[in-house]
């Protein structure tokens, strides 16, 4: 037997996470059926619980959903002995679902949040004097048009963010990515990565893979633990890999963590990961094609819209749906000390995928019209289209140049030293119909932006050129060739990059960190 005195807090937490047993000795008591409520406290018996270590203990102040879950009560000194020979030798061990469960109903940031609404729900009322001199209560003041003021929760400290792609870490930066690393200087984040497609050896490779990026993110990788067979088995696959990812995170001391996802496909139940908020944020118009979007929209505790136009599908789902638009980080918005130096500045630029999604015809138009102009296009290719191969291609448009992928943090540069940017998308596909990173990209640094039509921007068209006709969009490329534009024009879309900031964006969400 050893005594070592007072420990410091962080001590006793690596303490218990060694121990095999907790031991807690009182005067023994006869057990009562309703366990006492005051006096002596449970709180040393949680504190081994959370960290999962049995405890046997004499003290009759206890909680009976715990009872023979992890703490054992002592009805002896023959009895306290026995339970703790039976707990070293495995025959009694903590249930785990049972102790998280509870642990999770106790969590401090759930409990002041509790103490909170029970307070906003109270009218609290000052005296204001009056002219027949009584005393009158007024409510409350607030400043949402007569209805109480909602007390945003907390999200704890220890609380990581868990983000759920579509697509994967690598590769061209979505507003997914973009949101991990901005949400990265608030709290822990774990990106969840898609899987690939199910092979039997999977069978043999059940190991969440983790990896670290240079700014900080832990990416995870997973395999499908069974065939999924057109989604019929998705259900079963997601609470197989939900366990899995539960329990790395609470080894990576990672419970309660924040489910954030993109990605309606899989990992439709929050609960199943232990999440202290969920969240659902629709990045894409993805129009109920999965059917875990319209699950994860009432099982979640928030929807965000990336567009204004997405809202109203998700209203009749749930009561919490809010507007947060692309965002732009504080390095889009400090244009690169000098342009990109390998090409001319005063060109156009494209940045992101280039895909069949792309209206290439007008594309072709813009190219061949204006011959002294460079068009510089940035972005993966995976293109069939026969008019977009033949841009791709074709050696006759020298003013054309197709550069491929280029890392992230080259993108400042090269938007600085272009003249304008330009997004022409076929009309014919909904998902190109309502917002685009790539314009506020732009706005962040002032420059012209030339684009097919996007909702998002309806009330914005002093800040892009909006068109999905060809020859109006020619005219109103030509004519800012020829006259130009207000001098104001690129402080106005500064200041509209400016409310788009990750920081006033945070700042706006139905939580605070």
């Amino acid at each position: 037997m050893r005594y070592d005195g007072v420990k410091h807090p962080d001590d006793l937490k690596d303490l218990i996470k060694s121990a095999v047993v907790g031991l807690l000795t009182y005067d023994i008591e006869p057990t009562l059926e309703t366990p006492i409520s005051a006096g002596r406290t449970p709180l040393k018996v949680l504190t081994y619980l959370a960290q999962l270590c049995p405890v046997v203990s004499t003290n009759n102040s206890f909680i009976n959903v715990l009872e023979g879950k992890g703490h054992f009560k002592a009805e002896s000194e023959d009895h306290f002995v026995a339970l703790v020979g039976d707990v070293l030798a495995g025959t009694r061990r903590v249930e785990t679902d049972t102790v998280n469960t509870y642990l999770d109903s106790v969590e401090y940031g759930k409990i002041i949040d509790r103490i909170l609404s029970r307070l906003d729900a109270t009218e609290v009322q000052a005296p204001r004097p009056t002219t027949d001199g009584a005393d009158h209560q007024p409510a409350r003041s607030n400043t949402n048009a007569g209805s109480s003021k909602k007390i945003r929760k907390l999200i704890p400290q220890t609380s990581p963010i868990l983000i759920v792609s579509n697509e994967g870490w690598d590769g061209p930066r979505y507003s997914k990515h973009r949101m991990a690393l901005a949400l990265s200087t608030l709290r822990k984040i774990y990106f969840i990565d898609p899987p690939d497609q199910w092979r039997p050896s999977h069978l043999l490779r059940m190991r969440i893979r983790a990896r670290s990026t240079p700014e900080g993110i832990t990416v995870l990788t997973y395999n499908n633990a069974i065939p999924l067979l057109g989604g019929r088995l998705g259900a079963l696959n997601d609470w197989i890999i939900a366990g899995r990812l539960r329990t790395y995170l609470r080894r990576a001391g990672g419970d309660s963590p924040v489910f954030w996802t993109f990605d309606p496909s899989r990992l439709a139940e929050p609960a199943q990961l232990g999440a202290g908020v969920a969240i659902y944020h629709c990045a894409d118009d993805h129009a109920f094609r999965w059917r875990g979007e319209a699950l994860l929209a009432q099982r979640c505790d928030h929807v965000f819209c990336i567009a204004r136009d997405l809202m109203p599908r998700f209203n009749a789902l749930n009561p919490s749906v809010h507007h947060v638009p692309h965002g732009l980080a504080d390095t889009d918005m400090m244009p690169a000390a000098s342009p990109h130096t390998a090409i001319a500045s005063g060109y156009g630029l494209y940045i992101g995928n280039i895909n069949d999604r792309h209206d290439f015809a007008l594309w072709e138009k813009l190219f061949r019209d204006h011959p002294q102009r460079t068009f510089i296009i940035v972005g993966p290719i995976h293109v069939t289209d026969p008019i977009g191969l033949r841009l791709i291609n074709d050696a006759h448009m020298p003013n054309v140049r197709f550069m491929g992928p280029v890392p992230y943090d080259r993108l400042p540069s090269l938007i600085a030293g272009a003249a304008f940017g330009f997004l022409y998308m076929r009309p014919d596909h909904p998902a190109n119909r309502i917002s685009s990173q790539k314009v506020v990209q732009f706005l962040a640094q002032g420059k012209p932006f030339f684009c097919s039509w996007f909702s998002e921007y309806a009330d914005q068209q002093d800040l892009v050129y909006m068109t999905d006709d060809h020859q109006e969009a020619l005219n109103a490329f030509d004519r800012w060739c020829t006259v130009g534009e207000a001098p104001e024009a690129r402080q106005r879309r500064l200041d509209f990059a400016e409310k788009q900031r990750f920081i006033n964006l945070v700042a706006q969400l139905p939580f605070r960190f």
